[in-house]
């Protein structure tokens, strides 16, 4: 027998003193990193390895069924620097590949498919790709530590309970599913570049799966991350040419993990998603989900595909801590148009028990091309924090195109430390609405604000602000803000609450239109039981620029304004108001309530600095209006508390009227109903309904 040109030693317990061979290479390799041993479970259609070099094998030989070729190996681990190939005969679209030993595979190299097939490749005891591992193959890729693949005919292909022959079918039909059983091993990708080509799908579906300095690129394709920590069955849908996966609900999931700028990428001209199902999804240290249309690319009618994550428990994008007090940045999820790029974007999809974002965190959908951008959904039965996280959905500078809603249901919504939720436009188009539906809404803190916003030199619409909360609370200069400063109109801010608190300077809910500004603003509807704003917060509707400002209308069973806080210059308050150098008019201010509190400072304004009219103030309170100054009356009369209709000196443009209907009417300690004239116009009247007035 003719001894080959290479031998391979598979080291394991052998002590080897002394080795003298003439014309022969010698590769010494540890059998737990490169080691494929094929089994003998499909009998005399066995996988045979084939040394081509010393950097490649190939597999042939297996079990060809119809157009699917199946492969039963009892250890597979491909080295670092070498290639394993499947070679993939005339006619075959799906390669099985199973292992059916006890040890995980470590793929560090090269794994590759000669021809178009697609590659399932089963381990239930776990997969790890090293820092050097690539894929080369035409095909999709699906990894996987289920324990079977299920098809429709009633055949399994199992690694755990691996049949003697006849294992198969003579037509084996595609797969239906992948049977998880026990706890799943975990899918490690350590440091690798995984990719597909275009349109093809990349699945890794395991137990706990890991990526750490990853890269996951599928252009215009499908990339799937989920984990199973039990006994359960993943659908597998569509066909050969578009897989797809489904999770099961009511099954304990495992968890999906990203770090150290890890990114799954599936930017193209069109199409590309990103699925992830998981108990917990952790996006941490600068990694990255990306979808949309890429620079350069696209055309017009082209659509992105969609970003979606499922979470049983949490969704976390936030920064970590290590013990050496590092701060290991946040992650972001991110559907875009490029700004050289034509055609739409997707959608994100959040559904979870909690999302949390922390500092730099980001959930984006926009265009700053030539296209539109999807929206932004997000479902969690619990809480969202945003933590200085942001969710964001505009149109950018210079793009042309219109961006989706950003649409929320939660039991708790919570943004702290600059949190923000902003739909807003900067270039040629309109942004849509920000819908949100919660048990409770708290925002706290400076730059802690939900926007909807036109900013300067943009040419877009917003279509406003839907709260829909049992309790909402505004404080510490928070604010919920709907204004334009660019050349079109801002959107309604409309709120439904049970209970309303707003408290802090410049805690405040404001329909504007801008210095410079020429548009209108669509103002603020609030349907409530309880209204409560104080020290220093205020509910605004103004023009600073060339438009209208909207209405303030109030529906409750009470409302409450007292004190101007600790800036002695902001007052508490309802007001609406035409500044200096503005030209337009201002709304009117409408309260149906039982009862009105203004005390200590606070005001209900209407005034006039500059070129326009200012509406009217009717105030219908069922049973009381009381007004109640400070002990310690003010020195300057604007500062008194109040019900005000005014037209400032140099001011051009007439005042609306005061009109009170109440049971009651209290006014004590210098609190005023006044309207005021010092410039050009007509004054408005005072008229005041009341069965009983205290003075």
């Amino acid at each position: 027998m003719k001894t080959p040109n290479w031998i391979y030693l598979k080291r394991k317990s052998w002590v080897i003193s002394s080795l003298i061979l003439t014309g022969v290479t010698l590769y010494l390799e540890n059998t737990t990193l490169a080691q494929i041993v094929p089994d003998n479970t499909l009998g005399t259609e066995r996988s045979i390895v084939a040394p081509i070099n010393p950097q490649l094998d190939r597999i042939d030989g297996g079990a060809t069924r119809g157009t699917n070729l199946f492969h039963s190996f009892s250890e597979f681990n491909i080295n670092d620097g070498r290639t394993l190939e499947f070679s993939n005969s005339t006619g075959i679209q799906n390669i099985f590949s199973r292992v059916t030993g006890q040890n995980p595979s470590n793929l560090f190299g090269t794994l590759r498919v000669l021809g178009d097939a697609n590659l399932f490749f089963l381990n239930p005891n776990g997969i790890i790709f090293g820092p050097n591992a690539q894929l080369d193959l035409r095909g999709s890729f699906v990894g996987s530590t289920a324990s079977s693949l299920l098809f429709s005919n009633g055949t399994q292909f199992s690694a755990k309970n691996a049949q003697v022959p006849p294992l198969l079918t003579v037509d084996v039909p595609f797969p239906i599913g992948l049977q998880f059983e026990g706890v799943p091993g975990a899918i490690q990708v350590q440091g690798s570049n995984l990719q597909t080509q275009q349109g093809k799908t990349l699945a890794l579906l395991g137990g706990n799966v890991n990526l750490e300095g990853s890269y996951l690129l599928s252009p215009g394709g499908r990339v799937e991350l989920g984990g199973i920590a039990e006994v359960g069955i993943v659908s597998i849908e569509g066909d050969s040419s578009n897989l797809r996966f489904s999770f099961p609900d009511g099954v304990l999931k495992a968890d999906v993990s990203l770090s150290a700028q890890s990114k799954v990428d599936v930017l193209a001209g069109g199409g590309g998603n990103i699925t992830i199902n998981a108990r917990n999804f952790n996006l941490s240290e600068e990694s990255e989900l990306i979808a949309g249309i890429n620079n350069n690319m696209g055309s017009q009618g082209a659509k992105a595909g969609d970003i979606t994550v499922n979470a049983s428990d949490a969704i976390l994008i936030k920064p970590e801590i290590e013990s050496s007090g590092t701060i290991k940045k946040s992650g972001r999820i991110t559907n875009i148009v490029f700004p050289d790029a034509t055609g739409d974007s997707g959608n994100i999809f959040l559904n979870s028990n909690i999302l949390e974002l922390g500092d730099g965190a980001e959930i984006n959908v926009s265009t700053s091309g030539k296209g539109n951008a999807g929206d932004i959904a997000i479902n969690t039965r619990n809480d969202i924090f945003l933590a200085g996280g942001k969710l964001i959905n505009g149109v950018s500078q210079q793009a042309e195109g219109n961006s989706g809603d950003i649409k929320i249901i939660t039991d708790s919504l919570r943004l702290i430390n600059g949190g923000e939720i902003n739909a807003s436009t900067s270039g040629n188009g309109n942004v849509g609405e920000i819908n949100i539906r919660a048990g409770s809404i708290s925002l706290d803190g400076i730059n802690s604000r939900i926007l909807n916003t036109v900013s300067k030199e943009s040419n877009g619409d917003t279509k406003g602000i839907n709260i829909d909360t049992n309790i909402l609370s505004v404080k510490k200069g928070a604010e919920i803000n709907a204004s334009t400063s660019g050349i079109r109109d801002a959107g309604k801010i409309t709120i439904n609450a049970s209970n309303m608190l707003l408290d802090g300077d410049n805690s405040k809910i404001v329909s504007s239109v801008s210095n410079g500004a020429t548009g209108d603003s669509q103002g603020i509807e609030i349907n409530t039981a309880d209204l409560s704003v104080k020290n220093g917060a205020e509910i605004n509707a103004s023009t600073s620029g060339r438009g209208n400002s909207g209405s303030v209308t109030i529906n409750a069973d009470s409302v409450s304004l007292e004190s101007r806080g600790q800036n002695p210059e902001k007052k508490s308050g309802i007001f609406t108001s035409v500044s200096r150098d503005a030209q337009g008019n201002s709304g009117e201010i409408l309260i149906n309530t039982n009862k009105l509190e203004v005390k200590n400072g606070a005001q209900i304004n209407a005034s006039i600095s500059g070129k326009g009219n200012s509406n009217n103030i009717i105030i219908n309170a069922r049973n009381l209006i009381s007004l109640i100054g400070e002990e310690e009356i003010p020195q300057r009369q604007d500062e008194l508390t109040g019900i005000y209709a005014s037209v400032s000196e140099n001011a051009v443009g007439n005042s609306g009227d005061i009109r009170i209907n109440t049971d009651i009417l209290e006014v004590k300690n210098s609190a005023q109903i006044n309207t005021s004239m010092s410039g050009l116009g007509t004054l408005g009247s005072i008229i005041i309904n009341a069965e009983k007035k205290h003075h």
